[in-house]
């Protein structure tokens, strides 16, 4: 399923705005045919429509970016997967939910001379939480959802029915009411952001039955969150988490998020973030505080770090600096 890496590894131009939650693909015919709409729907917000049949198999992979997705498929015959984890067939009327909590590989295929239709739309964490949606994390696993997560951290894969008013709003995406160029970019912005309420509103009630914390679920909950500070470097699993403690996973999921008001992979990585600059607060380069809070990636660390702080790293150490100067 994979394709040659080589097609995808084009440095970034600076035009290249979709890079945020895109891939840039090779300009081949079959692209050409299937690619119905690329917009930019506000910073940090992608809308794609792919609908053909294309005559080569078609792969999109990931963009090696921090994002939150969804894709809803309104025909069948495609997958989606993470690499090395399972690999999923939408059936047409899914919905697929996707998180990339780092620089994940991932692909969308299409494979040749099938028919295709699907509407993707991304948010960069900035752009999701400048809208106030709830973090999709937590919810994506719960049933009635598949769940096509990989054995890595920080993926997450999920696969259920569109609800009614979903399916309409992707399908009417490409045949919108309004003429003019600037009320059909208007129009397709309102479908965004329906779509966008229709899926928080649904993982909202997913997490809305009540979570008995008693005495002995608490302790595992402090359990939990201690092993977590502990080793912040360990490339924990909620599953792996809920195991340490002796507690189902889904229990784990539904107590941590009624005790944190967040998921478990949230905590985690706000209890990093956090960490990580009282470490550059305390003379630690950016590297060193990257690595201690299991940040391999540098690049993946400045971006998480901008995005929860609002500065770059290495700007919150000199400040730091200079107030203890």
């Amino acid at each position: 399923m994979l394709p040659p890496p080589s097609l995808y590894s084009a440095p970034r131009l600076t035009h290249e705005w979709w890079r945020d939650t895109l891939p840039t693909v090779p300009a081949t015919d079959d692209w050409e045919r299937t690619i119905a709409l690329v917009d930019r729907i506000d910073e940090g917000v992608s809308l794609v429509v792919l609908k053909g049949r294309p005559e080569s198999g078609l792969w999109l992979p990931s963009p090696g970016t921090e994002v939150f997705g969804m894709q809803i498929w309104l025909s069948p015959g495609g997958q989606v997967g993470f690499d090395q984890g399972p690999q999923a067939t939408p059936r047409a009327g899914d919905l697929v939910l996707f998180e990339h909590a780092g620089p994940l590989g991932s692909l969308t295929h299409v494979p040749a001379g099938t028919d295709v239709h699907v509407v993707d739309v991304r948010f960069t964490p900035a752009a999701l939480r400048a809208h106030g949606a709830l973090e999709w994390a937590a919810g994506l696993q719960t049933p009635p959802a598949r769940d096509y997560s990989p054995p890595s951290q920080g993926g997450m894969l999920a696969l259920r029915a569109a609800p009614p008013a979903l399916l309409a709003a992707a399908t009417g995406i490409l045949a919108p009411p309004v003429r003019t160029r600037q009320a059909q970019a208007l129009w397709r912005r309102a479908r965004v952001y329906d779509m966008l309420a229709l899926v928080t509103d649904l993982i909202a009630a997913r997490d809305a039955t009540p979570v008995a914390l008693d005495a002995r679920t608490m302790q595992q909950l402090d359990q939990a969150q201690q092993a977590l500070r502990q080793d912040l470097g360990h490339p924990w699993l909620v599953a792996s988490l809920a195991k340490h403690v002796g507690l189902p996973e889904k229990r784990l999921q539904a107590a941590f998020r009624r005790r944190a008001g967040m998921s478990v992979y949230a905590y985690l990585r706000k209890l990093r973030l956090d960490t990580a600059a009282d470490l550059l607060r305390g003379g630690a380069s950016v590297t060193d505080a990257a690595i201690s809070v299991g940040f391999p990636n540098l690049s993946h660390f400045s971006k998480s770090f901008r995005d929860h702080h609002g500065v770059p790293p290495g700007l919150w150490r000199q400040a730091a600096e200079a107030e203890a100067a």
